[in-house]
């Protein structure tokens, strides 16, 4: 099936499913397409490899390869004798990702304690819940190779600088950052997810900035993924504060998210105020967890 038909009927499946690849089909696309299926937890995938494209396959068996089909079984396989085999290995062994059943277990023991009073409540040492929004540049290797290094800083602090003033307004704190991105902590009101509003004018504004302020000669583009969870408060966080929640979102925005788009958990999704829901749409799961995709303006 074409690319976009193969995206929307796996993520239309909450179930597990097993899908085989013919890379030659797919030209020098077909990396592309097999980090898409990567991202899925519950895919399953064997791979039709003739020209032998694939140089470590053992890179691939913990993220849900369960077979290979080298030219010379393309002409026999994938059959019905050799189909049985594959799902019966499924049921025996991998009916569910480990993951997904630690991940599960994880968030069914999560209790997420309001911050009435916002930062004011907030002293360093004690836990508190957060709408934690990671957020990055793309293309990071090809812009330090672009750009010398004091216009390149220049350029980021201009960045910064949009970012901030985005988030500082409702409520937010940049927390970590180093120059491309980081960590902006929103305290955790249930009744008010600023949050997700703070992700959607970055992503409306962008254009905006992008002709009028930015120091870039190009348009940029930044992922950010959004996500709810308790964190160990310190004031100034150099990258030492470990947490799963901040794990998560780190995952969500380095291994899930594509290119230029906006995403949160299910966590974060459900405190959103009704009226964005509209712009969110579901884009399957990762590690666990139901993740929601900002519509692009342009083209959803």
């Amino acid at each position: 099936m074409a690319t976009a038909d193969l995206r929307k009927t796996l993520i239309s499946y909450s179930e597990p499913v097993l899908v085989y690849l013919d890379l030659n089909s797919f030209g020098k696309l077909w990396p592309k397409v097999l980090n898409f299926i990567l991202r899925h937890e519950n895919v399953f995938f064997g791979l039709l490899d003739p020209k032998k494209q694939v140089k470590d396959l053992v890179a691939y068996l913990h993220q849900g390869l369960v077979d290979y089909v080298p030219a010379a079984r393309l002409n026999s396989e994938p059959n019905e004798k050799s189909l049985k085999k594959v799902l019966a290995y499924l049921k025996k062994y991998r009916s569910l990702p480990i993951s997904s059943q630690l991940n599960n277990n994880k968030k069914n023991s999560i209790e997420y304690t309001p911050v009435l009073h916002g930062w004011q409540d907030i002293k360093p040492g004690a836990e508190y819940s957060f709408f934690i929004m990671y957020i990055e540049l793309d293309d990071r290797e090809d812009m330090e190779k672009r750009y010398d290094k004091k216009n390149l800083e220049s350029a980021l602090a201009v960045f910064q600088k949009y970012i901030e003033r985005h988030v500082i307004p409702l409520g937010g704190r940049i927390w970590l950052w180093h120059g491309f991105g980081g960590i902006i902590l929103f305290p955790f009101d249930p009744h008010e997810n600023n949050s997700l509003l703070c992700g959607f004018k970055i992503v409306v504004y962008k254009y905006l900035h992008d002709v009028e302020e930015s120091y870039f000669p190009n348009f940029i583009s930044f992922r950010i993924a959004l996500h709810l969870g308790n964190i160990i408060y310190q004031e100034a966080n150099k990258g030492e504060v470990v947490s799963d929640s901040i794990n998560s979102v780190f995952h969500l925005g380095q291994r899930f998210a594509e290119t230029g788009q906006f995403y949160c958990t299910k966590e974060a999704f459900q405190y959103a105020p009704e009226p964005l829901k509209q712009f969110f749409k579901p884009c399957g799961s990762f590690e666990g967890r139901s993740i929601y995709r900002m519509k692009q303006i342009i083209f959803d």
